[in-house]
């Protein structure tokens, strides 16, 4: 059995940097915490570049998403980021091909936010219960009728997909896939570390008005 979590978050330029960096706290206070099965994550970009998020913060990258598809370094859980870039991200052949690649042989992939829309225009979600941030519900439903939209979720789990609300609902997607890997106890003890909900009481309704 192997004795990590292999963790690739997938970003692109003009993310939300929130969306990367609140699971990557989660998966990090449970490492700290003491999960059986420490997780690594890494930042994978198109051919891996730098990348620049909304608010301006340069990012690196660990691995080119393309290398990805190509290695065999194992993959425990794929998650792609969202913000504005996810428009472009969404258009790029090249990206989404290689984002297909590697998700055939991940056995869990996720979305923070608009995330949601690289994964659909992937094919990713095909036939897929799914949601995305409240305000891209209803483009989200138009362009992808193919995938089961749920605009009041904080996060869906459909099977081996998970995609989230937007921005600090990722840190519940985490949490919630901690969960899941390590049981309630480490989940609720890495929120109460963070200072969040380790369950949230509302969906996205609530923050919508």
């Amino acid at each position: 059995m192997p004795t990590d979590h292999t963790v690739v978050v997938v970003a692109f330029d003009d993310l939300q940097l929130l969306d990367l960096a609140g699971p990557l706290e989660v998966f990090r206070t449970a490492t700290r915490l003491g999960a059986s099965r420490p997780y690594r994550t890494l930042i994978a970009t198109a051919g891996g570049r730098r990348v620049r998020t909304e608010s301006g913060v340069e990012l690196g990258a660990d691995v080119s998403l393309a290398d990805l598809t190509r290695s065999r370094r194992r993959v425990d859980t794929l998650l792609v980021v969202g913000g504005l870039g996810s428009v472009a991200a969404a258009h790029d052949r090249t990206f989404l091909d290689d984002l297909r690649s590697v998700a055939r042989r991940v056995p869990r992939v996720g979305s923070v936010c608009t995330g949601a829309f690289v994964l659909a225009a992937a094919g990713l979600l095909d036939g897929y219960a799914a949601t995305t941030h409240w305000a891209s519900c209803d483009s989200f439903a138009a362009h992808h009728p193919a995938v089961d939209v749920q605009p009041d979720r904080i996060y869906v789990r459909d099977r081996d997909r998970w995609t989230s609300a937007g921005v600090t609902a990722g840190i519940d997607l985490a949490l919630a896939m901690v969960e899941e890997d390590h049981g309630a106890a480490l989940a609720h003890e890495a929120a109460g570390w963070l200072v969040v909900f380790a369950q949230r009481p509302g969906g996205q309704s609530q923050f919508s008005a």
